[in-house]
């Protein structure tokens, strides 16, 4: 077996390996994206906000939050 074709088949494995690697971590994204776009806190709250409306259109709703990320999530909806 000759230098080139050891190094060959070296280069061939740490590119699978970086492949497998690489799909891991898309599928590891995705993931995290899914679970930051399903937050129950505020599906429950902006459930609530909708039956407020509901039942009193006119009503006025305050809502407190300690960070302003919350804020600008609850305002995008």
């Amino acid at each position: 077996m000759s230098l080139l074709d050891t190094e060959t088949r070296r280069a061939t494995r740490e590119a699978d390996r970086a492949e497998v690697a690489s799909r891991a971590l898309a599928e590891l994204l995705a993931k995290a994206e899914a679970a930051l776009a399903h937050d129950l806190k505020l599906e429950r709250l902006v459930d609530e906000v909708k039956a407020i409306r509901k039942n009193e259109p006119a009503a006025n709703i305050l809502i407190y939050t300690e960070y302003v990320d919350s804020l600008c999530e609850i305002e995008s909806r």
